[in-house]
């Protein structure tokens, strides 16, 4: 099974052509993947720089001041992300 690459894309053995991914796109998506894992790793973790608890959840979990913060920061990188997508167009 062999592909033919073109200018605007790959072309399948089935004859059909993938659109090629531009650089932008590929940045937004690497971006995102990161983002993802900063803010889980941000939001599961426990430090004693974690601030006051704003309201539990259960036991001695619940949501902390840093929390938001990240969760602010992180709804600027997507927001940056699909800003990149777009520029694409």
């Amino acid at each position: 099974m062999s592909t033919v690459s073109s200018a605007a894309g790959f072309r399948t053995t089935a004859g059909r052509t993938l659109p090629r991914v531009s650089e932008d796109r590929r940045l937004a998506i690497r971006l995102a993947v990161v983002l993802v894992g900063l803010g889980l790793f941000a939001i599961a973790g426990h430090s004693r720089i974690s601030g006051p608890g704003l309201f539990g959840i259960y036991g001695t979990h619940g949501v902390h001041l840093d929390d938001l913060i990240v969760l602010a920061l992180w709804i600027v990188g997507v927001l940056a992300c699909v800003r990149l997508w777009e520029r694409d167009r």
